[in-house]
């Protein structure tokens, strides 16, 4: 799951697409919502979020107290496999994808394409919670409370919406990008 990069000072830039899910329950495929944000060059060129209606249009309520989607948000939204070609699959691209506790939108993104009988994607995966910790002891010699997403982006002034799969996609490429730069 994780790259050579770790937190390394002076690294070579290297284009991705950070990724971020919001889901409706604990099944692995419950995706409710997606931000994507891709980077190339060091810099954000394109965005794209978008409400996906689960397979069960169930909502754990503790879930909805954290993100605000409520089954009425996606009733008439489209499925993932409707979404999944285009645009999710084209976005992607052959990326490599960063997320903020990336085994949680890796679990979900994988459990989905299985949900629906699509083919696996061969995509890398970094994961900025894993790296800032790395990156803040190592490189920075600095140790934060906690590295929760609002805790790292707080550290470096990135402003967000917490739980906003787009905002989160967003404070989650930022990260990526500040430690790629080996930014103090």
């Amino acid at each position: 799951m994780e790259g050579s990069v770790a937190g390394v000072e002076n690294c070579e830039i290297r284009d991705f697409v950070a990724i971020d899910f919001e889901t409706a329950n604990y099944d692995s495929f419950s995706a409710c919502s997606v931000g994507l944000v891709k980077c190339v060059g060091g810099e954000i060129v394109e965005t794209y979020s978008t409400l996906i209606r689960p397979p069960r249009l169930y909502f754990v309520p503790k879930f909805t107290q954290i993100h605000g989607l409520t089954a009425e948000d996606v009733r008439y939204a489209l499925t993932f496999d409707k979404h999944w070609e285009f645009p999710l699959r084209d976005f992607l691209g052959d990326y490599p994808l960063v997320a903020h506790n990336a085994r949680f939108d890796r679990s979900v993104l994988l459990g989905t394409l299985g949900f629906y009988e699509l083919p696996m994607i061969e995509n890398p995966w970094e994961c900025t919670l894993q790296h800032s910790r790395r990156y803040f002891s190592r490189v920075l010699k600095h140790t934060l409370p906690n590295y929760r997403l609002n805790t790292v982006a707080a550290y470096w002034g990135i402003s967000f919406q917490h739980h906003d799969a787009l905002q989160d996609a967003l404070a989650a490429a930022e990260i990526w990008l500040r430690i790629q730069r080996g930014e103090w």
